[in-house]
């Protein structure tokens, strides 16, 4: 399913652009995006798997990353042009293997935060404090989906994220939303620590890409944000202060002053080939 605001027409024959959202969001998330934008792009905004419209899965196997990755282009399958792919926290990883599997199909690549969370416990580029700390959030939503005690994980998680205080600090009605979701949850840390893309090929990844971080996320978070934007070989990167991983929502101004500055760039349809040697400028 792709989430549209009825309200805003996007420009005719526009370049597009399409964002992904994270864990427990939807499309929906990028709302004032879509609409600020939509007087230049075509802008779409599609729901992940078990996220918005889109049903949670249900497979006779265990859910993939390839998965979501499949229902980003389903959504993107009308595009005739190279489009630009926006994505944040676990839409930031769809994205990133999409981008990966699709190179010739994606324009550039924004990156706010991805939760590739696999390159923390790589032997040679790795952080073990920061996987530690992600893997003990991730088990913590994982046993509380499997054992259906799903509030005490979604707690866990949601102040992981937000800060001390934040699940109290929703109304009961999106606390009982919330804990349904763990299983789905639970699916993407899963996708983010055991799957992504393939490691050794990230230096020869050659879409354009540009990673943004929050100078008050987790360790985590951010460890993963610069450990990958390292390994990248056309990458621009930025820390945001004063926001934290869910900057698309709560630094909305900056967030968008980012995106179209970065839509804005100008593009060579020239690229190095994969595998060939890539200087970078200092």
């Amino acid at each position: 399913m792709v989430a549209f605001d009825e309200s805003v027409r996007p420009r005719a024959g526009g370049r597009p652009v399409v964002l992904v959202h994270g864990s427990l969001s939807s499309g929906g998330m990028w709302k004032g995006v879509r609409r600020a934008l939509a007087d230049r792009f075509a802008v779409l905004t599609p729901d992940l798997t078990g996220y918005g419209a889109r049903p949670a899965w249900t497979g006779d196997r265990p859910f993939r990353l390839a998965d979501d990755v499949d229902v980003l282009a389903g959504a993107v399958a009308g595009l005739e042009a190279p489009f630009d792919l926006v994505g944040h926290s676990y839409g930031g990883l769809v994205a990133l293997r999409f981008a990966w599997e699709h190179r010739s199909r994606v324009r550039s690549l924004m990156l706010f935060e991805p939760t590739l969370f696999r390159i923390l416990e790589d032997p040679d580029i790795g952080t073990p404090e920061a996987w530690a700390e992600i893997d003990a959030i991730a088990r913590v939503v994982g046993d509380g989906a499997r054992a259906k005690t799903p509030d005490a994980a979604m707690h866990r998680f949601v102040d992981y994220w937000n800060g001390a205080g934040a699940w109290q600090a929703l109304p009961e009605e999106r606390r009982r939303a919330f804990a349904a979701q763990a299983p789905t949850v639970s699916r993407n840390f899963t996708a983010g620590a055991t799957d992504g893309m393939p490691l050794n090929a990230l230096r020869q990844f050659d879409v354009p890409t540009f990673v943004v971080a929050g100078a008050n996320s987790t360790g985590a978070a951010l460890a993963t944000a610069w450990t990958l934007a390292a390994q990248l070989p056309v990458v621009d990167h930025v820390t945001v202060a004063g926001a934290g991983h869910m900057m698309p929502l709560t630094h909305g101004a900056e967030s968008l002053k980012l995106i179209e500055r970065w839509l804005d760039k100008p593009r060579s349809p020239f690229r190095v080939p994969m595998g060939a040697p890539v200087h970078v400028a200092a």
